[in-house]
């Protein structure tokens, strides 16, 4: 489950406030995040600068099938709590290209003594730039890539191709990821009013892919007022 919002406060000035709670078998995740940004426009680029603050815990929620005096399982139930600090741009020019670098956890700190032994996590960056272009009338192509180097997380390539109709009230794309484990997705949505409706399904060559069918992610979104 996620809560997030994000907006204005005057010409240039944005906050944002995300909460998170994500739980995968006896996996737990909690988040919570403010954000500041700070936007410079001219006739040709708009570019915006932001920082966050975010507060994360990781832990498990049970033993499941694990033995109850394991060491690992119990200091794993405690939870280990971490601050980070992240940093990023993002920026349109000429209402047709697109470009962003982010540093997650660029600043990390373990505010926990649980798993006090574990490794200091790397630093790692997104990278991205897409090109919007018109195709005919109320048609618009939008190639993009995506370079991903996280901690834990193989560095890798997204490559996109999405499509736009009727003012982007209709979106359909394509993905593929270069790097680790190579995946293929497909995403189809639409706009109505102020909802948001997206359909995605990737398919991986990674050895989990010979126990299941993929993934399928479905996604709605609500506009509140602004534009």
């Amino acid at each position: 489950v996620t809560l997030s919002y994000n907006g204005p406060v005057g010409n240039r000035l944005g906050v944002g406030v995300n909460v998170l709670s994500d739980r995968f078998g006896e996996l737990e995740t909690t988040k919570g995040a403010v954000g500041l940004s700070y936007t410079i426009k001219t006739d040709n680029n708009q570019v915006g600068f932001g920082i966050s603050a975010e507060y994360i815990k990781h832990g498990l929620s049970g033993f499941g099938n694990a033995d109850p005096n394991d060491p690992i399982i119990n200091r794993a139930l405690a939870g280990a709590e971490y601050f980070d600090a992240s940093f990023g741009l993002y920026g349109i020019y000429m209402n047709r290209l697109s470009y962003g670098l982010s540093l997650p956890s660029a600043v990390s700190s373990r505010i926990s003594e649980i798993d006090a032994e574990a490794p200091d996590r790397e630093i790692g960056f997104i990278m991205q730039v897409g090109y919007k272009l018109d195709i005919q009338t109320d048609i618009t192509l939008t190639p993009s890539l995506i370079m991903k180097k996280l901690a834990n997380v193989p560095t890798h390539i997204d490559m996109n191709l999405t499509f736009g109709f009727l003012q982007d009230k209709l979106i359909g794309g394509v993905n593929y990821t270069l790097g680790a484990d190579k995946r293929l997705g497909f995403l189809i949505g639409t706009k109505i009013e102020k909802l948001n409706f997206y359909y995605s399904y990737n398919t991986s060559s990674h050895f989990i892919q010979d126990y299941n069918n993929g993934s399928h992610e479905l996604t709605l979104g609500v506009n509140f007022g602004g534009k």
